[in-house]
């Protein structure tokens, strides 16, 4: 079985796909391949290919898991009649059968309120998660029994918002639990993140900007039982205010350990990004995005990661 080339949709929609497929498309996308080169070294370790309907909604996955040109798993979306549901199974090639199905559920303002997991397709149920939202559409709050947790253990995630945006942030799991408490600039930009695991403060970052709003510094401090560890990066911009690089200090000793360049056309839309990892003159670390003549998006290359998007008009 071979991976079909995929004739996708037609008319104007805007089409999300998956962690190897991560950007939001615009008009008459025909076409989506995505491959994997872990090593960087041009043989392709994993490809994937989705077909979407007219409505643009993915209907049929492909994936070759391991770069021989036959596909090794697939997964079927379905749909209720007013989308009020989708149906997710995924399915070996060879036996045709059953790995695992997810169902969602959504309301009328098209969110998700349920969410179903048959993890190993027995038909029953292994995970059940709730989401809540607020009046403006942010959730606050998710309920879920994890399959893979001992005992059905319930992990709960809650959200809590001001005027600038989240606060906090707070997740519990039994007796673990976990929280992100965030603090906002006169300007309305995030000034600090700390993470707390049960009571212990365990991370803290600082953002420092310049007079026109760009981020100039990220602090990273990080606390164990050996004290604390403090990774200082500091943004360069150039003078449309987009990021031309960063610098990283790893272990405060003054010296960068990591760096990396950046460009960006003038709609603000990174270009690249390069980044030498240990500071050795060798580039670890590659980001490129290519667009077309109408902004959309032609190639995105993500660390190995190479997806190309087709269209059918103008």
């Amino acid at each position: 079985m071979r991976i079909l080339p995929l004739l996708v949709c037609s008319g104007l929609l805007a089409c999300q796909a998956d962690a190897e497929i991560s950007s939001t498309i615009g008009a008459c996308l025909i076409e989506v391949d995505g491959t994997f080169d872990s090593a960087n070294d041009g043989i392709i370790d994993v490809s994937t290919a989705r077909e979407f309907d007219s409505d643009g909604r993915p209907i049929r996955e492909q994936v070759d898991t391991d770069g021989d040109g036959d596909v090794d798993r697939f997964s079927v979306y379905s749909y209720g009649d007013a989308s009020d549901y989708v149906l997710f199974e995924r399915f070996e090639v060879r036996t045709q059968k059953l790995l695992s199905s997810q169902e969602q559920s959504f309301d009328e303002e098209d969110r998700v309120i349920l969410r179903t997991l048959d993890g190993n397709a027995d038909g029953k149920i292994d995970e059940t998660t709730v989401f809540s939202y607020t009046s403006e559409g942010r959730t606050i709050r998710t309920v879920s029994t994890p399959w893979f947790v001992p005992d059905g253990m319930e992990t709960v995630e809650e959200s809590t918002f001001g005027p600038h945006g989240i606060t906090e942030f707070r997740s519990t799991k039994g007796a673990d639990s976990r929280r992100i408490v965030y603090t906002y600039n006169d300007q309305g930009r995030v000034q600090s993140t700390d993470h707390y695991k049960s009571q212990e403060h365990t991370e803290r970052f600082e953002h420092l900007y310049n007079d026109v709003g760009h981020k100039t510094q990220t602090l990273d401090t990080v606390y164990d039982d050996e004290g604390e560890h403090k990774h200082l990066q500091t943004y360069s911009h150039d003078a449309r205010g987009f990021i031309t690089g960063w610098v990283m200090d790893l272990d405060s000793d003054g010296s960068i350990d990591s760096s990396a360049v950046c460009s960006f056309d003038d709609e603000g839309r990174m270009l690249s990004e390069h980044m030498d990892d240990g500071n050795d003159g060798s580039i670890d670390y590659v980001f490129s995005t290519s667009f077309d003549e109408y902004g959309r998006v032609l190639h995105e290359l993500n660390d190995g990661r190479l997806v190309t998007y087709h269209y059918d008009c103008e």
